[in-house]
């Protein structure tokens, strides 16, 4: 928890069989309207405020990191981290979303 956010950690001990990149899917619902803006998903409604999901990272054992993607699709939100870092990461491994609340400026202009 700090002041940007709440950090939702998935960690592996192992690497899932497999090839391509590591994705963690689960299902959002909710009622505020997502859109991608470049910096991952933001979850609001004007005046009223709401929530972003972005900073996808994955962190090694050993302090190695790497960017990841986010992406929903059908409800589905999808987080994932290169094949190419996750085949050579010192274990466990980290991926490391940041959620983070959106507030609105109510004070008067």
């Amino acid at each position: 928890l700090g002041e940007d956010g709440v950090e939702q950690s998935f960690v592996f001990d192992r690497v899932p069989p497999g090839q391509g990149d590591l994705v963690v899917r689960g299902r959002l619902e909710c009622e505020l309207p997502g859109i991608a803006d470049g910096r991952g998903l933001r979850f609001d409604l004007a005046g009223v405020g709401g929530f972003r999901i972005g900073n996808v990272v994955g962190i090694a054992a050993d302090g190695a990191r790497a960017d990841g993607a986010m992406r929903l699709v059908d409800g589905l939100l999808e987080l994932s981290l290169p094949d190419a870092f996750v085949r050579d990461a010192a274990l466990p491994l980290t991926l490391d979303p940041l959620i983070g609340g959106i507030v609105v400026d109510s004070a008067p202009a």
